[in-house]
């Protein structure tokens, strides 16, 4: 097997709204935003995690370019010298869009055999801007986004490495996915809206791949009225329920609140973040849009119940458009503290499953797994493996 090169380029700025409970990380204000609440991108993390792997299973593969300081070399731990180092374009103290491009440029200069990013769906489409859509230099994303819509990302860093060291070029091949993104200033008013921008070529690993997100219709009314009788029956009215973003919570919720909970909490669940529901006296009092740091602290010391359901398409439970779970909230729970709404359809999409966790911690990860009970209805429920990313 001959030595595989690859670039690497890191956002370091990707997925730095998540925890912070922004919906997605696009703008500066945004990015200050979050900063300001004491919280910081996990790119450069992931990106360190993608290496050590690499050079366990691959120990062959070597990074031939990578982008100046926080844009990738910062990460590497040995082999420095012997880099090709791009250096920044932008002059601004934070990186840019033109940085990256910078990195894939000089990639397809040096025909490399893959190009590795960290990042999100913003940075798969710079990527798409320079390569282009006749490009032919394969990529692989390691998530690290609020949203990953688009089907260029590995399920995690660890499955990117074991996807680069089984996968050989001139026997494998590739196929082209979609890049998609969706409007981040109009998803955080409810609405959400996907542009497909392209298409990038992939190693032809679509087991090792997260897929694309697809787009998944809220329950009808029966369906939500039923996963709402199924729900009520399995939340403790003395635990903190924290509840997931999404069409099939929050639908399902509007039911349970006409409900069980009429006259006690009736507002509308937040569409695309993450909300509380706490326990006050005869009722509840929901905090809607919480970040990671509200969480962690309304739920210390007491029991706690998530509300989730999967990503349509790709099955990611927690990881996905929910970073304010993080794995100081995760590691003190167990399965028995998750409640998973899916429709029959959604889980039609899914052909069978599994279900993902990609909570940023291998061994929290690794802990959750197992089978795991999902409801679709009043005594109806379906058992499904939930799988590290």
């Amino acid at each position: 097997m001959r030595t595989l090169r690859l670039a690497l380029v890191v956002n370091p700025i990707a997925g730095i709204g998540g925890p912070a409970g922004l919906i997605g990380s696009d703008g500066e204000e945004i990015q200050d935003l979050a900063i300001a609440r004491g919280f910081r991108s996990r790119a450069q993390d992931r990106a360190a995690e993608f290496l050590r792997v690499l050079e366990r299973a691959a120990p062959g593969a070597e990074v031939a370019i990578v982008g100046e300081g926080p844009l990738g070399f910062d990460v590497l731990s040995a082999g420095g010298d012997r880099v090709e180092t791009v250096p920044r374009v932008s002059a601004e103290s934070r990186t840019s869009p033109a940085d990256t491009r910078a990195v894939v440029a000089a990639a397809i200069a040096a025909n490399v055999d893959v190009i590795v990013f960290v990042g999100g769906d913003g940075t798969a489409r710079d990527i798409l801007d320079e390569l282009g859509e006749t490009g032919t230099v394969p990529v692989l994303g390691i998530p690290s986004g609020v949203k990953m819509h688009s089907a260029v990302f590995s399920r995690s860093p660890a499955t990117a490495a074991a996807l680069l060291a089984s996968w050989e070029p001139d026997r494998d091949g590739c196929l082209r996915v979609e890049v998609a993104d969706i409007d981040e200033s109009a998803r955080r008013s409810g609405i959400v809206t996907t542009r497909l921008y392209g298409t990038l070529p992939v190693p032809n690993r679509p087991r090792q791949l997260q897929g694309g997100k697809l787009g998944s219709s809220a329950p009808g009314s029966d369906s939500a009225a039923g996963l709402a009788r199924a729900l009520e029956e399995s939340l403790d009215p003395e635990a903190v329920w924290v509840l997931g973003p999404g069409s099939t919570v929050r639908h399902v919720w509007d039911h349970l609140a006409e409900g069980a909970l009429s006259d006690k909490e009736s507002h509308s669940l937040s569409l695309l973040a993450v909300d509380i529901s706490l326990p006050a006296g005869d009722g509840r009092v929901l905090k809607p849009g919480a970040d990671a740091k509200e969480i962690e602290e309304a739920t210390a010391g007491r029991r706690v119940q998530l509300v989730l359901s999967p990503v349509g398409g790709q099955g990611f439970l927690i990881g996905r458009g929910n970073q304010q779970l993080r794995p100081e909230l995760l590691e003190h729970l167990g399965q028995k503290d998750l409640i998973v709404l899916a429709t029959a359809t959604k889980l039609g999409q899914l052909n069978g499953g599994p279900l993902y966790i990609d909570s940023g911690r291998r061994s929290v990860d690794e802990a959750l797994t197992g089978y795991i009970r999902v409801l679709t209805g009043p005594g109806q429920t379906a058992m499904m493996r939930l799988e590290a990313g």
